[in-house]
């Protein structure tokens, strides 16, 4: 069974000093396996829960990062669309 969340949308600026964090949570039994993806790459890997954090240098850290978490019985996942906004303003 695959459970997928609609996107959510995550506002930051390059050169932006706050690094953006994902988090990542879930739960089930067995504990699942949960990845950060961003462009075909695993970004990290834990079980149960993770976070990633971001800090924006260059338009290639903009796009879509997805949660993914996988055990014998399902898989789910939860996509975050990075996206630029004018430097000066942050909304997360």
């Amino acid at each position: 069974m695959t459970s997928i969340l609609r996107a959510k949308s995550v506002f930051s600026y390059i050169g932006n000093p706050k690094p953006t964090v994902f988090n990542c949570e879930f739960s089930g039994y067995p504990p699942p396996d949960v990845r950060i993806i961003k462009d075909g790459q695993v970004l990290a890997s834990s079980q149960e829960s993770l976070s990633y954090s971001v800090k924006v240098d260059s338009l290639d850290d903009f796009g879509e990062y997805v949660c993914m978490a996988e055990n014998e019985v399902k898989v789910s996942s939860k996509s975050y669309t990075f996206e630029i906004i004018s430097s000066g303003a942050v909304c997360v």
